[in-house]
């Protein structure tokens, strides 16, 4: 609903179109009051009329649109019509323009991130796993199935990082150039080494539509990620056959999710009905927790 005060109507949205909406709410509202057959029978009509005459309205105004281009037309112009003919609402053109306002939120959001750092000490917070006994699974060379299934598993459209190097460069690499790349993996592995160009980040600050807030956008390298997905493959694995996991732990797990903690809560509160208890939940809500637990390592680094 707030999409009205926020975006543009498409160019062929028009009065008309908003009293046919309005009629099919109505009716709509009308079958959930009283939801007979004579009820549903007049919302499906309804619907189905509202749905002939849009597509009409658009198709006509699409034709009109067609019909007043003429070789002098900015193609710029042309083309960005036509996209906002696809959706009902359109964000504006200027949606995404930096205002002064914003320029100053983004210095205050790259402070914010790199503030931090000076104050962290990595050896405080960490724990000293030297003495544990350790699973030599872990410490075995990577395979090429597991270099494949990590390059599979990744999004071909993502965007680069520094290096420009996408997937989609990665994936059609040679047999030879991917073997040598893993035997790269390999040797950092063994060495515990990363390269310094691994650290390094394209940090972008997007400007949310209708809105003066921010949303960081952070491009690190695809070599990078691969490798990092071929180790969260192993540990995840790992983790999961000798169930090192709480149970009640559904975040950041494969095939688990939110839902699993919304039926148990459910199935609790029906349990509880039945025999006449309560049931009590806490909702803990954490913001910028993102921000509060990484840190740039160097804020001069940043440039605005």
């Amino acid at each position: 609903l707030n999409c009205r005060f926020k975006c543009l109507p498409a160019p062929w949205w028009n009065q008309e179109c908003d009293e046919l909406i309005s009629n099919r709410v109505s009716a709509l509202n009308k079958f959930k009051e009283d939801s007979s057959y004579d009820n549903y029978i007049n919302y499906k009509k309804c619907d189905a009329i509202t749905k002939n005459k849009l597509k009409k309205i658009k198709k006509g105004s699409f034709r009109n649109f067609c019909e007043s281009l003429n070789k002098n037309s900015n193609l710029n112009k042309v083309f960005k019509t036509v996209k906002r003919f696809k959706s009902r609402w359109n964000t504006p053109d200027n949606a995404y323009e930096y205002s002064p306002n914003k320029i100053k939120m983004a210095k205050e959001l790259i402070d914010e991130l790199c503030c931090g750092f000076n104050s962290f000490n990595q050896n405080s917070n960490c724990p000293d796993f030297s003495n544990n006994k350790a699973d030599p699974f872990l410490d075995e060379v990577f395979t090429k199935e597991e270099f494949d299934a990590a390059l599979n598993f990744v999004n071909l459209n993502s965007a680069p990082g520094i290096d420009r190097i996408d997937y989609k460069v990665l994936s059609f690499l040679p047999h030879n150039v991917k073997i040598f790349l893993l035997d790269l993996f390999n040797k950092m592995y063994k060495k515990k080494f990363l390269p310094v160009e691994w650290k390094q980040y394209l940090v972008f600050f997007i400007p949310k539509p209708g809105s003066d807030k921010l949303r960081p956008l952070s491009l690190a390298s695809c070599i990078s990620k691969v490798f990092e997905r071929m180790v969260s493959n192993r540990l995840t694995w790992w983790l999961e056959h000798h169930n090192l996991l709480p149970k009640s732990q559904f975040g950041f797990r494969r095939a688990r999710s939110c839902l699993d903690n919304a039926s148990i809560l459910h199935s609790e509160i029906i349990d509880a009905f039945n025999q006449n208890e309560t049931v009590a939940a806490a909702f803990l809500k954490v913001s910028c927790i993102y921000m509060r637990e990484y840190f740039l390592e160097d804020s001069s680094s940043v440039k605005y």
